[in-house]
């Protein structure tokens, strides 16, 4: 243990007491802070997500790392001190273990000086701490094994650069070797399994997974063999230096030392096949493990199901974001295997060109993705159950990682339904209508259609079925007295209605609610507003145009309420993670007849205020028109409700007259679908209601990407949980909206709203004068062109104050990251080299 203290601190000394340790760490400071600041523009992905810095850490310690390494046995060789080392009473194990400490201390110092990039995440917004350490615990054990090959390869040469030319190349073999540039070629020219046996070897795969927050069992036995077989491969190069004669007490050779390398990639291969779901989630909310809804509904299979998996692997290997998702579908398909108890059956196809494989994926709906070569890729998944019933997911994408669960848990729940769920909608909005089928409705009309069995209702229905589990109502107008006294009866029957209403819509012409469902809100103790709710807290950024160019500022009228204005207590908001987008909502107060127990579950800020729709109407729409606009309400508001309790028919004499066609015929078909049931007088069980004040939130403009058709907000995971909830599905409810893994920098959006909350009136005068001046400009006088022009000045540099405070704090992050660590790394080193000097 003395000895190890001794050379331990010896080499420590030799770091830090000279200016070489100092100008490494400054070194690699700073190319780490222009990589990810400059090449990853790690402040313009506004996300609190350190995947820009830590992509290139381990390119970055593949030549650091030998770096700092290549003297630690080259310079004793070179001087003639190994000798000493060989010839003590020390075991060789002890002299090399404490070199590979000292070097492992120097690499943890340079890691250590990064984390003011995870104190600035954790400053910007809310990070997965989580996944950070992770990789943070990936890179140390990657320093590790770099660290040991760079010893191995200076304990085989006195030259340095030889060593560090070597150490770099073999750092660099781990991790080339995994990326699908060089792997696809290998596939291409070697045998399957030597190219599959390169691929376990790569140390790149393991780094990927991490990036994803996941340790799988493979790779750890995978990595601590590596680090041991490396370690050996030192003190056998360094046996070889003894004396003729001498005993090592090794009982490993060099071609013993080859065989374990070489047995080390089918260990960590047949594991990966043995025990796949062998894994350690790093991620806070453990987006990589199945949710307890997923297994849920994986259990309680009715009938067996049979998946099949269509991926091109060959042509998949190309592209890194296909291969990446390919690994995490087929975890996440064995999963639910597992949870399944033998009733869900899973394969893997690889439709090769011309194959039965191929055929299969064709007649089973699989997209045919165009690829740069001639093939196509096939990437999807398919389903059947024992009626021959085919579901399919013709493409898996990429950027729909965070709904892969919820999509192959929707794909089993379809097929292991004999009948789809039955709902009825009265809809007046065009984004959910009778028409959606057509291709031409909204995602969330054709989510609807795909998951239930829709019954829709109109003003004058004669009947709502036995069957149907709910009813939707959206915009609805004015009832007939038959159809308002069925959907009483419905209401007392299953008791589950969702009503949506909008006192101003955006995106569509609808009829104001009814007089009859006014009085029942009424009755049942709620008010809805007649006037549109702004929000300066909440708003969401919108680009406008004005006189000085375009901006970036938020529209007070669309809202952008998240998981601190919903109630976490309720089931349907507690599972959202993400914003809600809203447009000209309206709101909902509560009066004194409290018929029912009304909860809120999501809300405006304090910085609301109320839009009349008539001035709305009449203006531009533009976020400084619309500020014009308001008048403060000084309170919160509620945006949507939950009315439940027991409730008593408003129809104590029974059924109302039908009104019926006075055309015979038309008069005898309605006549024929009249359903006479059993009047009730009061509900069977617990009345749920769901009141929303908005109908625009529906529309693909407030949610759905226009180019990759991804969903920016859970609008649609809202209404389709609520009618899962309504509809028995709660293991599918629970899915719908598991939490995103992208996490925005909150901070600099709080800085927009801030600065915008100082600047927008002035803004909006400036700019008002400005069209002012400019309307007659062409026949004003010198002085008010220069009044303009002088406008115009003041508009620039109140926008460079908007941005001022936002382009601070990167600056600020800046310096505490790069510029900081690296003065204080290039001081320290000057420091001990004029000490050492001043010494000597």
């Amino acid at each position: 243990m003395n000895a190890f203290r001794s050379i331990f601190l010896r080499e420590l000394r030799a770091y830090f007491l000279s200016p070489l340790a100092y100008v490494f760490l400054a070194v690699y400071i700073l190319v780490t802070g222009l990589s990810t600041w400059n090449m990853a523009r790690f402040f313009d992905t506004a996300l609190a997500d350190l995947t820009p810095f830590f992509q290139f850490q381990p390119w970055l310690l593949a030549f650091f790392i030998p770096a700092i390494g290549m003297r630690l046995w080259s310079e004793d060789l070179k001087s003639g001190t190994i000798d000493l080392y060989l010839t003590a009473p020390a075991p060789i194990y002890t002299v090399h273990l404490a070199k590979f400490a000292a070097g492992l201390t120097l690499v943890v110092t340079a890691l250590s000086l990064t984390l003011p990039y995870w104190g600035s995440v954790t400053y910007l917004g809310t990070p997965d701490h989580g996944a950070i350490l992770g990789l943070y615990l990936n890179l140390i054990v990657t320093g590790i094994i770099f660290l040991l090959i760079t010893l191995a390869f200076s304990a085989l040469t006195q030259q340095q650069v030889i060593a560090f030319v070597l150490s770099t190349f073999a750092c660099l073999a781990f991790l080339v070797i995994g990326l699908p540039a060089v792997t696809s070629p290998l596939s291409a020219a070697l045998p399957g399994w030597i190219a599959n046996w390169l691929l376990d070897l790569s140390l790149y795969d393991v780094f990927a997974r991490a990036l994803r927050g996941i340790i799988l069992l493979s790779d750890v036995v995978y990595l601590v063999g590596l680090i041991l077989l490396l370690f050996l491969a030192g003190l056998v190069i360094l046996s070889a230096k003894r004396r003729v004669g001498s005993r090592t007490g090794l009982p490993f050779n060099t071609l013993s030392f080859a065989l374990l390398i070489m047995a080390l990639p089918l260990l960590r291969g047949g594991i990966g096949h043995i025990a796949p779901a062998a894994q350690i989630d790093m991620t806070a909310d453990r987006l990589n493990t199945l949710s307890p809804s997923a297994k849920q509904l994986a259990a309680e299979l009715k009938e067996p199901i049979d998946l099949v998996f269509f991926y091109s692997e060959t042509i998949g290997q190309d592209y890194p974001q296909i291969r990446a998702h390919a690994e995490r579908v087929e975890a996440t398909l064995n999963a639910f295997q597992r949870a399944s108890n033998g009733q869900l059956r899973v394969r893997t196809i690889d439709p090769e060109p011309y194959s039965a494989g191929e055929d299969l994926a064709i007649t089973h709906g699989m997209t045919e993705v165009p690829t740069e070569g001639i093939d196509p890729l096939y990437f999807g998944i398919s389903g059947q159950n024992r009626t021959d019933d085919l579901q399919s997911i013709p493409f898996l994408n990429p950027e729909r990682d965070d709904a892969l669960e919820f999509d192959i848990a929707s794909l089993i729940s379809t097929l292991d339904q004999i009948t789809k769920p039955k709902i009825a909608i009265l809809s007046g909005s065009s984004a959910i209508s009778e028409n959606g089928g057509d291709g031409t409705a909204s995602h969330i009309s054709q989510k609807l259609i795909e998951g239930f069995e829709i019954v829709w209702l109109s003003p004058s229905s004669l009947d709502i079925p036995e069957d149907v589990e709910t009813v939707l109502l959206i915009a609805p107008p004015d009832l007939s007295d038959y159809t308002a006294y069925q959907l009483d009866q419905f209401l007392m029957r299953k008791g589950r209605l969702i009503l949506m209403m909008d006192p101003a819509p955006l995106f569509s012409q609808t009829p104001p609610l009814g007089p009859k469902l006014s009085k029942w809100l009424s009755d049942w103790g709620i008010e809805p507003s007649d006037e549109i709710l702004a929000d300066t807290e909440l708003g969401l950024p919108v680009t406008t145009n004005g006189p000085a160019g375009q901006r970036v500022e938020t529209q007070p009228i669309y809202l952008g309420p998240g998981p601190s204005q919903f109630d976490r207590s309720d089931f349907l908001t507690r599972s959202l993670k993400q914003k809600l987008h809203i447009g000209g909502t309206g709101w909902f107060d509560v009066n004194g007849a409290n018929r029912l127990q009304a909860s809120p579950l999501i809300q405006s800020s304090l910085q609301s205020y109320a839009v009349q729709p008539a001035d709305l109407a009449s203006s531009d729409l533009t976020p400084s028109s619309v500020r014009a606009l308001m008048t403060p309400l000084e309170r919160t508001v509620p945006i949507a409700f939950r009315l439940s309790g027991r409730l008593t028919s408003r129809y104590s004499d029974g059924a109302p007259e039908p009104d019926l066609p006075e055309d015979p015929v038309l008069k005898r078909i309605a006549e024929a679908s009249l359903v006479t049931r059993p009047h009730l007088q009061k509900s069977d069980e617990t009345v749920q209601i769901l009141l929303f004040g908005d109908i625009d939130f529906l529309s693909d403009a407030f949610y759905v990407h226009p180019q990759t058709g991804a969903l920016l907000a859970d609008n649609e995971a809202l209404i389709l949980n609520a009618l899962d909830q309504f509809a028995g599905r709660s293991a599918l409810a629970g899915l719908r909206a598991r939490p995103s893994g992208r996490r925005p920098m909150t901070r600099v959006l709080e800085l927009r709203q801030t600065a915008e909350a100082n600047y927008l009136a002035e803004q909006d005068a400036l700019e008002l004068r400005m069209s002012e001046i400019q309307t007659g400009i062409s026949q004003a006088a010198p002085e008010t062109r220069q009044e303009y022009l002088e406008a115009r000045e003041a508009l620039r540099n109140l926008q460079r104050q908007f941005r001022s405070k936002i382009n601070r704090l990167e600056t600020t992050l800046r310096i505490l990251t790069i510029w900081l660590p690296f003065t204080l790394a290039i001081l320290t080193g000057l420091l001990i080299h004029f000490t050492m000097q001043r010494r000597t």
